[in-house]
């Protein structure tokens, strides 16, 4: 793994922390709206799609990582739409 995979996997947490931030923490109450909080779910599955690629390589790529970042990434966008 050479320094952009590395990069990859940190902004990819920090994408899927901020999601999850905000459609967990945040209250109806404080202004934000359910279809931002649902659309926030959807973020972060794209970015642990994008955590899931960032492990790239033969000794670590096997058909269940595939199938996550595949289906992550397809599940997020549609939430996200």
């Amino acid at each position: 793994m050479n320094v952009l995979d590395w990069v990859q996997i940190v902004f990819s947490l920090v994408v899927v922390l901020i999601g999850l931030y905000i459609a967990v923490s945040r209250g109806p109450r404080r202004g934000v709206p359910a279809t931002t909080r649902i659309a926030s779910f959807g973020v972060a599955l794209l970015g642990l799609s994008y955590f899931v690629g960032g492990f790239g390589g033969p000794a670590v790529e096997r058909p269940l990582f595939d199938r996550v970042e595949a289906g992550s990434a397809v599940v997020g966008f549609l939430v996200v739409l």
